[in-house]
């Protein structure tokens, strides 16, 4: 059965909930609602906002939001037919899900890295949990680096471990954001450049090294110390921040 618009799925949940006894301006919007079996009946399983004896929502403990509790009541009527039970992810959940995106991550990482010369992991001075570190990359330039948790060592094996007072290993002050950002400008650079016919031999520099012939896109281009004379030879853009400095 198709699902109706969002707004009427919500005044048929409302209606339902009342149906039930459960005033639904108390069911916080993403409570948990499910209906279980037990002994006694058919339960419907939500959370419900605290209220003091004057009626007013409670504050929760931390003194930030309203407070909330489970409940549960008879199952009296049956809910829409699309109507689908929701539970909030568990806080195990959530961090398993994190745990997943900070292992993908610092796979690519790992693959820049292998791709970028210089590259450097140290210590973090910045973490108390042992074993974190910061890798340090060199992109277009500019210097780019993540930390790297311990669980995600072994990713690193290829990359030259530096000391905490190395040089090298030092954070020149770029945010997230200006990093991002440089990273963007250094992608649009090299598609520009080259193409996806020579990505894979992209360098910091942009050049395409280590294929000892002249790239698909410049075919009549030529090879210059290893390199791709189309590619060496072609000055950075006035867009790319690196042609700046």
């Amino acid at each position: 059965m198709a699902k109706p618009p969002a707004d009427s799925r919500r005044a048929a949940v409302c209606d339902w909930l009342t149906a039930n006894g459960i005033n639904p301006n108390h069911v916080p919007v993403d409570s948990d609602l499910t209906i279980d079996d037990t002994e006694q009946g058919r339960v419907i399983r939500y959370e419900a906002f605290v209220l003091n004896d004057d009626g007013r929502f409670q504050i929760d403990e931390r003194g930030q939001h309203p407070a909330r509790e489970p409940r549960t009541t008879p199952l009296h009527q049956e809910p829409p037919e699309w109507w689908q039970p929701y539970e909030k992810p568990t806080r195990e959940q959530l961090t398993e899900a994190l745990d997943g995106a900070y292992r993908e991550r610092a796979h690519l990482v790992a693959l820049l890295a292998a791709m970028t010369d210089g590259a450097v992991i140290a210590p973090a001075p910045d973490v108390d949990e042992p074993g974190w570190q910061i890798a340090y990359l060199t992109i277009g330039g500019r210097q780019a680096t993540w930390h790297i948790s311990p669980r995600d060592a072994g990713l690193f094996a290829h990359v030259e471990p530096a000391e905490p007072d190395d040089p090298r290993a030092q954070w020149d002050g770029h945010t997230t954001e200006e990093k991002y950002a440089h990273i963007a400008a250094v992608t649009t650079e090299l598609a520009q450049r080259c193409g996806p016919a020579c990505a894979e031999g992209h360098t910091y520099t942009g050049r395409c090294e280590g294929a000892g012939e002249a790239c698909a896109q410049h075919p009549n281009a030529p090879v210059i110390g290893g390199m791709c004379g189309g590619c060496t030879i072609i000055p950075p853009t006035k867009e790319t921040p690196d042609a700046q400095h």
